[in-house]
């Protein structure tokens, strides 16, 4: 196929892609708005329209697979309406040529929406959680009372209550606990220093040894050295974002802390795979939607192909989030549910061009 063709092809998907993106987009600010503008009395205009800016920027980057998927459909959609596919298919142009500027665009677009993803939508997800109002955020992690966290260290679990001073916790209760999960020592200490390469100091610590009969012995020490070599100065570093609000580099470096102080990894393992497979599932989505806008006996009706679009859109949007609730209870590894919908999506390509080439045979041999 000539360039000029390519460029043609390609401007009219980039032009679908945009009209359909700013318009859906618009759509889910306006009707997001009208349901919570309650919570939006006490706050100024400019604060509004701020927010509404970094929720514009996040709906822009969850809408566009979908919006890939129908522009897909819509550019085929109106070279037949056109004559126009009929006529570059009698100048000998073939399907793969003509899908190659649009699934050429499409991968363009997704690996752009990756480092948009990272760079840009992380930061405007913190923003517009500053600004929100208490009651617009009622669908996120309600965070836990205090500095109340938990942290695992082989056979011990370690309750800190305080906040962080240098390098120590405030407040620092450790349950050392025997091989069949009995309870055998309790330390309490109001500061838990560390004394670099996982060694640290419990100053005035309170210690409580439970015995097999049942008996329990206190104890009380200025000082009491201790050994959690699993736990470092870096586990400081543990934050309570979101895993959808951290970029590339924090995911890794949760990943990290959380394995060595033995806490749950599965949302953060499946947000940094997800952070790939979900702009690449638009490119395998425009391709589906180009061989369903391609079957045979297909007109180019765009009512069609949009209401195939929606139905193949909502159909990913159910297989995200069940695939999302089975990586948090631990069923399927997260890079699975992750890639899921892409492995799906082109599972059913392969189907419907199989399908082609079977009637294909059946119309040659008749």
């Amino acid at each position: 196929m000539s360039r000029t063709l390519s460029l043609y092809v390609a401007r009219l998907f980039v032009s679908f892609f945009a009209f359909i993106l700013l318009g859906v987009t618009a759509l889910y600010l306006l009707v997001d708005y009208g349901d919570r503008q309650r919570y939006f009395n006490e706050l100024a205009t400019d604060a509004l329209v701020r927010l509404y800016a970094f929720r514009g920027i996040i709906a822009l980057q969850q809408l566009a697979p979908a919006a890939m998927l129908l522009a897909s459909g819509a550019t085929l959609s109106a070279l037949r309406q056109r004559g126009e596919w009929t006529a570059m298919q009698s100048l000998g142009i073939s399907r793969v040529q003509i899908l190659a500027p649009i699934i050429g665009i499409a991968a363009l677009f997704g690996l752009a929406l990756i480092g948009l993803d990272d760079q840009l939508v992380t930061r405007a997800s913190l923003a517009a959680k500053d600004i929100s109002p208490v009651g617009f955020q009622s669908f996120a992690a309600k965070p836990q009372a205090g500095n109340q966290r938990w942290f695992r260290v082989d056979h011990t679990f370690i309750q800190v209550r305080g906040a962080q001073a240098d390098d120590a916790f405030l407040d620092v209760t450790m349950y050392e606990m025997t091989d069949d999960f009995r309870l055998r020592r309790r330390i309490d200490s109001p500061i838990l220093k560390s004394l670099g390469k996982g060694h640290w100091r419990a100053e005035k610590a309170q210690t409580r040894t439970f015995e097999t009969d049942g008996s329990s012995k206190w104890m009380q020490a200025d000082v009491l050295e201790l050994d959690l070599g699993q736990l470092t100065p870096e586990a400081f570093l543990l934050n309570s974002l979101l895993p959808e609000e951290l970029r590339f580099s924090q995911l890794s470096q949760q990943l990290r802390i959380r394995e060595a102080l033995g806490m749950p990894l599965q949302a953060f393992a499946y947000m940094t795979h997800l952070r790939i497979a979900y702009p690449l599932m638009g490119v395998a989505a425009a391709l589906l939607a180009a061989f369903l806008a391609l079957r045979t006996g297909r007109r180019g009706h765009l009512t069609t192909v949009l209401i195939e679009g929606v139905a193949v859109a909502f159909l990913l949007m159910t297989l995200l989030t069940v695939a999302r609730t089975l990586v948090m209870s631990g069923r399927i590894a997260p890079w699975i549910a992750a890639w899921l919908p892409v492995a799906g999506m082109l599972v059913a390509v392969a189907v419907e061009t199989a399908n082609r080439k079977r009637v294909q045979n059946r119309a040659a041999n008749s």
